[in-house]
């Protein structure tokens, strides 16, 4: 139970942190540099999928906990996404 609690933490840290770049890349002169860093953390959620072999020896997880992390971060990722372009379609009406 400690352990769901520990993860459902960490996707709504990672909600909040999405969301909040998300808000940041509203303003015209910081949008590239939060589209950047949206692109960049994608690229390190693929990489650990592609890896996930190595990194979770390297990580000393359980397989199950290090996949739940996987789909939580992507989950969160996706949620600050749609905020993103929701901001954007705000901002452009």
């Amino acid at each position: 139970m400690a352990k769901a609690i520990h993860l459902t933490a960490y996707f709504l840290t990672g909600c909040i942190a999405a969301s909040a770049l998300a808000w940041v890349g509203k303003y015209s002169e910081l949008a590239s540099a939060s589209k950047l860093l949206f692109f960049f953390l994608f690229l390190g959620w693929v990489l650990c999928w592609l890896l996930d072999d190595a990194l979770i020896h390297y990580f000393k997880v359980e397989t199950k906990f290090y996949y739940s992390m996987l789909i939580g971060i992507g989950a969160s990722l996706i949620v600050g996404g749609i905020l993103g372009c929701l901001v954007f379609l705000v901002q452009h009406t």
